[in-house]
């Protein structure tokens, strides 16, 4: 008996095949990343919809004297409700970070404020603190609340603390995180040059 003898199969082409994937890959990479760097309007609400869905927010909206303002929502409907207030240039989604430190007790809403996010500016409106504070409590009364704790940033800080001057009656806890026109009574080196 003599042994068989073995067979010799040619190399496979796959170098072909593997380089076409890669150019594949790197052309949808490509193309991919200049739709976001050349038309970010077809990304960002996707993403911000992700982000929505991983921090576990609600969408919604509510008629206040004949224009719909939309707001994200977090917590309980039967806790007690906090409205939280965007600053200057922002939109409600600034306050997404802070709901999960604040949902467990309250129910949070954050709205975009008249001229910022979705929320258009109201023309013919001077767009001042006491418009603002008039606003906010139309906002509460159409979302059905007599009482409300109140949160702001920066602007929106400005505008809870005016709020709260004007109807101490509506707002329970108060909380101001960096308010604009508010000075510290102790100003350190750092503050008065940024200041």
């Amino acid at each position: 008996m003599t042994a068989a003898s073995p067979t010799i199969r040619a190399p496979r082409r796959r170098l072909p095949r593997v380089l076409a994937w890669l150019v594949a890959t790197v052309v949808v990479l490509v193309a991919g990343g200049s739709v976001v760097w050349f038309t970010p309007s077809r990304f960002v609400p996707l993403m911000t919809r992700v982000a929505y869905v991983a921090r576990g927010l609600e969408t919604g909206a509510v008629q206040v004297q004949g224009r719909a303002w939309g707001y994200l929502a977090a917590g309980e409907s039967a806790n007690p409700p906090l409205l939280m207030l965007h600053g200057f240039g922002t939109s409600r989604e600034a306050m997404m970070p802070m709901m999960p430190w604040v949902r467990e007790e309250s129910r949070c809403v954050a709205p975009d404020l008249p001229g910022f996010g979705r929320h258009p500016f109201h023309q013919g409106q001077d767009h001042d603190a006491d418009w603002y504070a008039a606003q906010v409590i139309a906002f509460a009364d159409a979302m059905g609340w007599r009482r409300f704790d109140l949160l702001g940033t920066s602007m929106g800080g400005a505008i809870a603390a005016h709020v709260a001057v004007l109807h101490p009656d509506r707002v329970g806890r108060l909380v101001l995180v960096a308010p604009a026109g508010v000075r510290a009574p102790e100003q350190t080196g750092f503050m008065e040059r940024i200041g």
